[in-house]
This record gives structure tokens, sequence and C-alpha cells, in this order.
């Protein structure tokens, strides 16, 4: 099974959203955020592109919008908002977010997938990425360790596991997410 590198982002900020996608899949209508983001991701990636990548703490490089990368070793696939590959053998991922105020876990799992199917993909050394927050125009810098990495590799052992065996697994630990979780009329414990 070929998983998304947003599903890694998934499990991280709840399991049983990779339940109700591949166990039990559920009809998901897309919000207006989901909507809305996908046509902003699109507009900042040509402005940022078009911008000086010092930024990103960079004197030079070459940028690449929406790199589409596979990797059956993996068992992963995704898109990448933006890349930027310095002169040597090395890549910095860079993933836009519609939030505010700070990065959370779950979209430091996603940049290490991008960062992991960059490696394989292209042969490329990452060590940090970038999350850039599209409100605030901020960039936060992201260390892409080993600790991670090991972390990403048990997120898909643990995903093959639940899907092959069906098991339902906890809720998040932050119930207060799921106010406006769109799978959360089937979680029969979130009050």
């Amino acid at each position: 099974m070929i998983f998304k590198v947003t599903d890694l982002k998934e499990y991280a900020f709840c399991p049983r959203i990779i339940y109700f996608t591949y166990v039990l899949p559920l009809p998901v209508k897309l919000t207006t955020l989901m909507e809305e983001g996908s046509t902003e991701h699109e507009s900042v990636s040509k402005l940022i592109k078009r911008r000086s990548i010092r930024r990103f703490g960079l004197d030079e490089g070459k940028v690449e919008l929406r790199l589409r990368m596979f990797s059956e070793k993996l068992r992963l696939s995704g898109i990448l908002d933006m890349c930027i590959f310095d002169n040597s053998d090395k890549a910095y991922p860079v993933d836009f977010k519609r939030t505010r105020g700070k990065v959370y876990f779950n979209h430091r799992v996603q940049l290490c997938g991008y960062s992991l199917l960059l490696e394989e993909t292209r042969g490329v050394k990452v060590e940090w990425g970038f999350i850039y927050t599209v409100p605030e125009r901020k960039i936060f810098t992201v260390e892409i360790d080993d600790r991670l990495r090991g972390f990403i590799l048990d997120i898909i052992r643990d995903m093959e596991d639940m899907i092959s065996t069906e098991r339902f697994p906890e809720r998040t630990r932050r119930v207060g997410w799921c106010v406006d979780c769109e799978y959360r009329n089937w979680c029969d414990d979130i009050e």
C-alpha cells in the first residue's frame, strides 16, 4: 500500500482519520477552508518563487514548485509545495500552511515525510526544512533529525497494521481538535 504524505500528518493529528479513510471509507466533503487552501497554495508558490530565497537563510539555490514524488520503498507519495536545491547535495523542503502563531507537530511530521521522499527520489540530503505560514507570511525552520525520521517509519508501519487488522485506534489526546473534525460524528466516544 502506498500512503500519501498528508496521511502522515493526519495520523499525527488523529489516527482515526486513517481508519476512516482506509478501513471504513466514509464520504468526506471538502470544507471551504480546504478548497481555499488549495487555490491559495498555487498563488503563494508563484509569489515566493519570484522573491529571494534569502528569506529562508540561503544565499543561492534553485527553486522547484509542486514536486510530485513517489517511493515504493518508503510506501509514500506526495506533492511538495516548494523545494530549494542548493548547489551541493542538499535540499530544503518548504510546506505552506494556513495556520497562525506556531507550527504543530503534525506539520513537522508532514515536512519530514517530504524530506524522506526527497532523499529517496532525488539523492539529496535534508537536514532542515521550512513551514511557511500563509496568513502571517512567517517562516519556521524545522530540523529533520533521525528521531523524527524514525517516527515517520513507525507511523507507516502502524498505519499498515491498523488497516490490515482493521484495528480501531485510540482517539487523539487533544479532544479539543475534534470540534471541527469532519469525522466527529463517527466517533462514539467524543462528546
